[in-house]
């Protein structure tokens, strides 16, 4: 929603004169935050490359922060996501130009926030702040570890294995899973899914809701698990055998990036019955599709 109404609340909001104060509170400097990231993040609507005071508002955002002293990881997220913004060339800066954002600025606001971030005190109070038991507050110590590489591993195969019916964490796991711990996570996901029960052949489910947290975990799996050949074949059954439309695609996928060399006569059979019993037309081609090719060679 934030990406919707950041660019009317900066142009009409008086956003530029409320920074313009010596003094602002936090309260202003977090909705400030709220509106740079958002307008940073862009959208179907206007973002900060269709803002005109986009280079004096983040110079005088990064002022405040400078006074405010004592920043949060939050304020070091936004300062990176201004860094990658001024560090994309593929943006058109004679263009953006229109919006302060002279060669001179550009440098000087980049140097700025780089005189922030670059302190080596980030690095220690993410790592200290991986042990957070609040969401919130863990999705942006994550974005900070990233921009630091951190190794979110540790941190992340702990909290699955501790809470391995958490379906935000599972994409985390998934993104991060490398060969060398992919069957112990392919164990825990088979542990943890009730895959009879979610078995029950194709139907036309959305898949929405707490009533489909498995499938939405198991949802989560299958986008990823074609980095990982062979692995994971009960999941692709289970998948395809979803009342839920996007498990079967996200298995169809799934069997594609693994190549016919990988996948297992039991899929085979698998995708054979269902085909048949298949309600979406679109998917039932690719099935067929995908049988066929079997076939061929």
């Amino acid at each position: 929603m934030y990406e919707y109404l950041a660019y009317t609340a900066a142009v009409s909001g008086g956003f530029k004169e409320a920074l313009q104060a010596d003094k602002v509170s936090g309260a202003m400097l977090d909705s400030a935050g709220d509106i740079i990231e958002a307008l940073l993040n862009g959208g179907p609507a206007e973002d900060l490359s269709d803002y005109k005071d986009a280079a004096i508002v983040i110079d005088l955002y990064i002022s405040h922060l400078v006074k405010a002293g004592q920043l949060k990881i939050v304020h070091f997220n936004i300062l990176k996501a201004i860094e990658d913004y001024l560090e994309d060339d593929e943006l058109e800066w004679e263009k953006l130009a229109e919006n302060g954002w002279t060669p001179e600025k550009r440098h000087i606001v980049l140097e700025r926030a780089k005189g922030i971030t670059d302190d080596s005190s980030w690095k220690t109070t993410v790592t200290k702040g991986l042990s957070t038991n609040d969401n919130q507050q863990f999705w942006e110590i994550k974005r900070a570890a990233r921009y630091l590489d951190i190794d979110l591993w540790p941190t992340i195969s702990k909290r699955i294995n501790a809470n391995p019916e958490d379906t935000m964490l599972w994409f985390d796991v998934m993104q991060l899973v490398t060969d060398k711990d992919i069957s112990s996570i392919i164990e825990l996901a088979e542990k943890t899914i009730p895959l009879l029960t979610i078995s029950t052949g194709p139907a036309n489910e959305m898949g929405l809701g707490e009533k489909y947290k498995y499938h939405q975990i198991l949802d989560t799996i299958l986008q990823d698990l074609g980095k990982f050949p062979g692995h994971g074949t009960r999941l692709i059954e289970t998948g395809l055998q979803s009342p839920v439309i996007r498990n079967r695609v996200m298995a169809i996928r799934a069997i594609e990036d693994w190549g016919i060399q990988h996948t297992s006569d039991e899929i085979l059979r698998v995708l054979e019955t269902t085909s048949r019993l298949e309600p979406d037309q679109e998917i039932k081609e690719d099935m067929r599709r995908m049988l066929a090719n079997v076939q061929s060679q």
